[in-house]
């Protein structure tokens, strides 16, 4: 469970919620403010459709990137 940015390790699949949808891909978030972004061509690469969410939804997603200095999370299936 992601409650501080210090609790997202890389290699590690977490539960968060689709919050957005952006032009790109999915905002996902997590307790506290923090979020990551779901590409649409990593949904695609895990043989879905970038469609396939609605806001709201609960997703399980692996941490693929992360950047404490810049609190960027980038998320994959």
């Amino acid at each position: 469970m992601i409650m501080d940015f210090s609790d997202v390790i890389k290699g590690n699949y977490y539960y968060g919620y689709i919050t957005s949808v952006l032009t790109h891909g999915y905002m996902v978030s997590f307790f506290n403010n923090i979020a990551g972004i779901l590409q649409f061509k990593e949904i695609e690469e895990a043989g879905l459709d970038k469609n396939s969410f609605v806001l709201g939804q609960t997703v399980k997603v692996f941490v693929t990137y992360s950047n404490k200095e810049s609190r960027r999370i980038g998320l994959s299936l």
